[in-house]
């Protein structure tokens, strides 16, 4: 399905622009336009995706019955990155299991950007708690997965440690107030012990059964084979081809292979691999792709009893004891950072606390965050009912959390730690008005009494880098040191070329006439002021610099070998957009397509119709078009500046 990206050019100063390419989609809902390979077209013995998936969930007992275990092989393709991660699982004669692998990045070269090594440990145990407000201790039948990465330097591949209760039914579990993923059932254990393969494969049929290719071709059966040595061989492929985006041709492979034994009861190996390819480009090393997959073996035998002293200890993974606390907040930027808790600036809106490294007890511990308790004088902070601590006021306040350690005899309980903390506000000392982002509106006026307002809303965008069009309006927020800065004044040095308010920390400015003009925002009751300067310019200026003018961009040619040319055509309000493709190693055309569209001039803006294409950062010559992605970083829509 081809996408209607939304262009927007403006008149400014030249300026270096992001690189961009192609954008690319992975929408299946257009029709494919060319099937190669696709197993409807194949001859040979079918059963039904509902057979098979019948089947494959009749083989999960035996699965989760393994004795000497299972390997299995994932990769994920994504943004041009490889990922990868191996994993050779144990099964245990109590069901338990435990596994070693290693994870790898490569990039679509095949360089190495990452290696890693990992173990994991699956098990139950019998663990025993103390009740907080009884005392009395109670025992408990609890399941642990426990993965621990050597470096934790590959992806989001990090330790983690997670413990459930395991109850005989759900509803057991809900009658003791457990909520769902705080419990699994006894017939589920064996299932999280295992790799589930078998789930997997499930997916999988699912995932292709429900493909949309698949469901308009009617497909609705996968074959089978019986090999020499009695088991069966499943199997699927859909190989098919769609036309995505200008210049763009995706395509589509999904593969399934699973094996049986010969006597139906188990699943013997696996392998699906998704994958979609940009196969326009003519350069073979220059190729979007993204995919997943996995190629599983699972073997079957007399299980080994258990010999923890060559396992994970899962008990290392949670805390024991903490004995100091950070004491984080929200920056500018929303993210948690340390703050000294004698000086916590009020701005920050809330307190978290975690353990502090080396100070908390075992050094393993995957979860360091703790549950907020109380707070001492919550007129200075106070714990919200969502669990949160949040400032309220300057002041003096003792923040009390807790969590689940052990004691000297391995028994949880409750465990409580607590900080004193002061909440400062700063002085104000700064402030300023985002101008690279506003609201923009159309501007209203009263046929009555001429008066001006705010109108339609147009679109949040740039300010123009200082750049305003007469007829619009623009909503700047002011962003201060201080939560202390409330009160603002504003002023216009040409009231006939622009007009000022401000009102709850924004500042409004009105374009009326072609000009220059200085607006001054400052600080009531303060000398503490900023003079900001605008250009206001016309519609009709954007449409003169273009109209009847043709631009080149022709700086990919030698990276992803293909130029463009666009032509605005007299009546201002038509043109057409061509591109060619060129041979990486000849430099002879492969391919030129013209694409014609219309436009219209909004705020300065020309805004194209039926354009899909990046086009990226073009010569420097002053006959180019220039592009910039927006600062919200929209995917669809592109500023380009003549």
């Amino acid at each position: 399905m081809k996408k209607k990206i939304t262009l927007l050019v403006s008149i400014l100063s030249i300026m270096s622009l992001m690189s961009g390419c192609a954008s690319t989609s992975s929408s299946l809902s257009s029709s494919p336009i060319s099937n190669d390979s696709s197993s409807s077209e194949e001859i040979g013995n079918t059963i039904t995706f509902v057979e098979a998936g019948n089947l494959v969930a009749s083989l999960e007992k035996a699965e989760y019955s393994l004795s000497n275990g299972a390997n299995v092989v994932s990769t994920t393709t994504t943004a041009g990155y490889l990922v990868s991660k191996e994993e050779t699982l144990k099964v245990y004669s109590d069901s338990s299991s435990s596994s070693t692998g290693k994870v790898t990045r490569h990039s679509p070269m095949g360089r190495l950007l990452g290696e890693d090594t990992f173990v994991s440990r699956k098990k139950r145990q019998i663990d025993r708690f103390k009740a907080t407000d009884t005392g009395k201790e109670s025992s408990f039948n609890m399941y642990y997965s426990i993965y621990d990465y050597e470096n934790g330097n590959v992806s989001s591949y990090k330790d983690s440690a997670g413990s459930v209760y395991i109850v005989n039914t759900a509803s057991d579990a809900y009658a003791g107030g457990l909520s769902d993923g705080q419990f699994i059932t006894e017939s589920q254990y064996s299932e999280y012990t295992s790799l589930q393969v078998c789930l997997q494969v499930e997916t999988a049929l699912d995932d292709l059964y429900n493909d949309d290719y698949v469901l308009a071709k009617g497909i609705t059966s996968i074959y089978y084979e019986n090999l020499n040595n009695g088991n069966t061989r499943y199997y699927f492929t859909v190989d098919y081809s769609y036309d995505g985006d200008l210049n763009d041709i995706y395509s589509v492979k999904k593969e399934l292979s699973f094996e049986v034994s010969n006597d139906k009861t188990k699943l013997l190996n696996a392998t699906y691999n998704v994958s979609t390819t940009d196969t326009s480009k003519s350069d073979p090393d220059d190729v979007y792709e993204s995919g997943t997959g996995y190629n599983a073996t699972l073997n079957y035998g007399t299980r080994e009893e258990v010999n923890e002293e060559s396992l994970l200890d899962v008990s290392l993974y949670f805390l024991e004891s903490v004995s100091e606390v950070n004491v984080l907040t929200n920056n500018s930027r929303g993210d948690r950072v340390v703050s000294d808790p004698t000086c916590v600036d009020y701005d920050g809106k809330y307190i978290f606390l975690e353990a502090k490294k080396d100070k908390y007890t075992p050094s393993k511990a995957v979860s360091i965050s703790l549950t907020n308790k109380s707070s001492s004088n919550e007129d200075v902070v106070k714990l919200e009912s969502s669990g949160h601590f949040a400032i309220v006021a300057p002041g003096t306040t003792t923040l009390t959390a807790t969590y689940s350690g052990r004691d000297e005899y391995g028994v949880y309980e409750e465990k409580e730690i607590s900080i004193e903390v002061t909440i400062i506000q700063k002085e104000v000392t700064e402030f300023s008005i985002n101008t690279e982002s506003c609201n923009i509106y159309k501007t209203a006026v009263n046929e009555t009494t001429g008066e001006i307002s705010q109108g339609e809303f147009f679109e949040r965008f740039g300010a123009h880098d200082k750049t305003l069009f007469i007829n619009n309006n623009y909503t700047f927020t002011i962003k201060a040191n201080s939560s202390k800065a409330t009160d603002y004044t504003v002023s216009s040095s040409d009231e006939t070329k622009a007009k000022v308010e401000v009102e709850s920390g924004s500042v409004t400015v009105y374009a009326l006439a072609k000009g220059e003009v200085n607006i001054t925002v400052a600080i009531k009751g303060t000398d503490i002021k900023t003079i900001y300067h605008f250009n206001i310019l016309d519609n009709d200026d954007t449409l003169n610099l273009i109209k009847g003018k043709t631009y080149t961009f022709d700086q990919w040619k030698t990276t992803f070998y293909y130029t463009g040319l666009i032509t605005f055509n007299n009546d201002g309000s038509t043109g057409s957009l061509t591109f060619t493709n060129y041979d990486s190693k000849t430099n002879a055309v492969t391919a030129e397509e013209t694409t014609k569209f219309s436009y219209t001039i909004i705020d300065g803006y020309i805004v194209f119709d039926d354009i899909d294409y990046a086009f990226g950062s073009p010569n420097k010559d002053g006959s180019s078009l220039f592009l910039e992605r927006p600062k919200e970083y929209a995917t669809s829509e592109y500023k380009v500046k003549a």
